[in-house]
């Protein structure tokens, strides 16, 4: 789903291109720096559509879980729809036991599984092996149990989000572990 973000940006950039251009066309007095404004303004022009197929294609989802959860594939290592159905279907029996109207949750959310085992992000010297935002849920890759692992920790966090813990690692890890999920 595109957010107003995605939307407006490439319009605006073009508009505002557009206008810088004219106005170095109307006010330059030789051809040459005309020339350039326009290729420019064309330039700006011509990339919004491309930049809309480039995000589209970003954020299709590969599948769609039953519970909602939308899955973006790695270009590599792909996780079976079936192996990750029924991740998700013992996250949500572990959770009904706490949250019993957990079975919305996941709905609308996405997960993103890449193919590197650690994610370009470094966080207090570590590396970061997943993450999450109130939307999204980003795991690495290195193996069959270890992308399970993963996705019961960071899917955990959407879900935790979703039943109105706060976006707090700190509170969100605790609840986790107070309520004995392992992984």
């Amino acid at each position: 789903m595109f957010s107003w973000f995605d939307i407006i940006t490439p319009i605006g950039t073009a508009v505002l291109a557009t206008v810088l251009c004219v106005l170095g066309i109307i006010k330059s007095d030789k051809l040459a720096p005309k020339l350039v404004s326009l290729i420019t303004m064309m330039v700006f022009i011509a990339a919004v559509p491309l930049v809309y197929a480039v995000r589209y294609k970003s954020l299709k989802v590969d599948y769609t879980t039953t519970y909602g959860l939308g899955v973006i594939q790695g270009t590599l290592n792909k996780c079976e729809e079936s192996v990750v159905q029924q991740w998700e279907n013992e996250l949500i029996n572990f959770w009904v036991a706490f949250y019993p109207n957990v079975g919305t949750a996941l709905d609308g959310k996405k997960l993103l599984c890449l193919d590197e085992e650690k994610i370009n992000l470094s966080v207090a010297e570590r590396f970061v092996r997943g993450y999450s935002t109130s939307t999204v849920a980003v795991i690495g890759w290195r193996d069959i149990s270890y992308a399970r692992s993963l996705f019961r920790h960071e899917v955990s966090h959407l879900i935790l989000g979703a039943m109105g813990v706060p976006w707090d690692e700190k509170i969100q890890h605790d609840e986790m572990i107070s309520y004995g999920l392992k992984d």
